[in-house]
């Protein structure tokens, strides 16, 4: 990659998580960057529109144009317009969140949410278009981080480090790689407690003509710990979800 875009990226990543002004210097230090260098691709990326500058202290914030790429491929993304109505159909049965991601790298980004219209304290559970899906702890996360390669999930282990979040989290790595092997025996992923006590979420891919995943489903449960037919129930509902959405996208069916 060209190193000027490369830069341009990184700058637009720390300020997207930093979420407030920042100077000139203080992001060429960070970047470890040079002051006239940074200068030149903050006035390039304020040209564009995707920052902004304070005039009062001259500080640089990144600004809501970054959300017209995502929109607009969101609006034209193939397989989300598939996999929307299996969603719906989840929402309409079950009255809870449904969510979809797809795999972008070594990460699981969500792409979709529908709510339903009496969503009660399983809200949580849900990411927002957009979230990274954590790879130890979230359905969707584990099925995208599951079906890497062997070399990019060592990479994503050791890049990521597993923070226990609950008692549930998964952080030993011999774990992590069982319950990946795992999901992919079974095609379906389960978080039970594992990022909040109390949430729980269920998710399986989803497959193109290829047979390659290019996307996950998924639903949250009922908050709280519950039985093994509330589990099976849910279960057999995402599993074929997943696979009317995958035979849509022209998966042959197995």
């Amino acid at each position: 990659m060209n190193n000027t875009l490369r830069y341009g990226f990184d700058i637009l990543g720390f300020l997207a998580e930093r979420g407030s002004d920042c100077s000139t210097s203080e992001l060429a230090r960070e970047l470890d960057l040079s002051k006239s260098q940074t200068s030149r691709i903050l006035k390039t990326l304020a040209e564009i529109g995707y920052i902004s500058q304070n005039q009062k202290n001259k500080q640089y914030s990144i600004n809501l144009s970054i959300l017209k790429l995502s929109h607009n491929y969101l609006a034209k993304m193939k397989q989300r317009h598939v996999i929307r109505p299996y969603m719906q159909e989840l929402v309409d049965k079950f009255e809870q969140g449904c969510f979809s991601s797809v795999p972008v790298g070594l990460e699981a980004i969500t792409c979709d949410v529908i709510y339903p219209r009496n969503l009660a304290t399983s809200a949580a559970v849900l990411a927002e278009v957009g979230a990274v899906n954590n790879p130890y702890s979230t359905a969707s996360g584990k099925i995208c981080a599951a079906y890497l390669c062997n070399e990019n999930i060592e990479k994503l282990i050791n890049d990521k480090v597993p923070v226990k979040s609950t008692a549930q989290t998964l952080v030993d790595k011999e774990a992590i790689l069982a319950e990946y092997t795992k999901v992919k025996k079974y095609k379906v992923a389960l978080s039970q407690s594992e990022r909040n006590e109390g949430e729980n979420s269920i998710a399986a891919p989803i497959f193109n003509k290829n047979e390659q995943i290019v996307a996950t489903i998924g639903i949250a449960l009922p908050d709280g710990k519950q039985s093994k037919e509330v589990w099976d129930k849910y279960q057999n509902a995402i599993i074929r979800a997943a696979n009317g959405a995958s035979f849509a996208l022209g998966c042959p069916l197995t």
